[in-house]
């Protein structure tokens, strides 16, 4: 079952870090990285996805053997996996979600009117063919 209250909770942080963008403030949401400490001043960066592992406190593992795969992301800096396998495996378990609805919902790409859109979707309580049909609606009306 899906934890609706939980992502009302992850959109509402999602909402409040893109005002702090458009102030001009240091956010903590990157739709386009899992976590990554990237700026001190705001603390770890990170996307949907990337918020419940730490929320949750899942241990992240920052170093992870060479048959994982694994990215540099910014100079210097590497991130990793849980325990569970990717972020959005551990998220998507943790929220009840659907594989399709974890994909719609976690997609890099996504701004958050996506994000809004998707929530929405999910709540009015959309199979998975229509949760992706309204992903796609979304990401086309974006570009």
């Amino acid at each position: 079952m899906v934890d609706i209250e939980r992502l009302d909770h992850l959109l509402a942080w999602a909402t409040e870090e893109e005002a702090k963008k458009r102030r001009g403030e240091p956010s903590q949401w990157d739709q386009g990285v899992y976590y990554l400490e990237r700026d001190p001043s705001c603390g770890t960066v990170c996307c949907i996805s990337g918020k419940v592992v730490l929320e949750d406190g899942v241990p992240i593992q920052w170093s992870v053997p060479t048959d994982w795969f694994l990215w540099p992301v910014d100079e210097g800096t590497e991130v990793g996996w849980t325990p569970y396998g990717t972020p959005a495996d551990y998220a998507q378990e943790a929220l009840g979600l659907s594989f399709e609805q974890a994909g719609a919902l976690f997609d890099g790409a996504n701004t958050l009117e996506m994000l809004r859109g998707v929530v929405a979707g999910i709540k009015q309580g959309l199979d998975d063919y229509l949760i992706w049909s309204l992903h796609d609606e979304l990401k086309a009306a974006a570009s």
